[in-house]
């Protein structure tokens, strides 16, 4: 049996006048690799704050393996979700591993894992490193390895 990570069931979005999101149905099974492709303002963006609980739908459902991530029952699945942003931004004077030792509190994940995540993203001889040194690239890097704290079941990259 298939279990669904991802589900918009007859979702729509409504902002005042605008509408970002009208009925939209997708259910995405584990294991599953999905793209969003399209123009600014095709309701991307909207698809991924109600994912990530930020936003409730104006009608129809939202869930993350099947949970609405938007109610107080979702603290769980929020700590299996990883998310990596358009745009990432981080504390310049701390190291990478300071970082990573931050999100990984707040995650409450295991910290003695985070110097091998700086490595598989590439960032192992920087984890010392201020991230004000760090290029876009390898901030970036960084956002991901972050991302992956707690080995998460479903990984949102925006």
């Amino acid at each position: 049996m298939t279990t669904t990570a991802l589900s918009f069931e007859n979702t729509t979005k409504v902002y005042g006048k605008y509408t970002a999101l009208k009925d939209v149905v997708l259910n995405i099974p584990q294991g599953e690799i999905m793209a969003l492709v399209g123009h600014n303002g095709a309701g991307k963006t909207t698809m991924m704050k109600m994912l990530l609980g930020l936003i409730r739908p104006t009608s129809g459902s939202v869930r993350v393996m099947d949970v609405d991530p938007a109610s107080s029952a979702s603290s769980t699945v929020k700590r299996s979700l990883g998310f990596l942003p358009e745009t990432v931004a981080f504390q310049h004077a701390m190291t990478g591993i300071e970082v990573m030792n931050f999100y990984g509190r707040l995650k409450r994940t295991d910290l003695s894992r985070n110097a091998d995540l700086l490595d598989r993203v590439g960032l192992a001889d920087a984890a010392r490193n201020r991230v004000k040194t760090y290029s876009k690239g390898m901030r970036q890097r960084l956002g991901l390895a972050q991302a992956l704290l707690g080995d998460p079941k479903v990984m949102l990259l925006d």
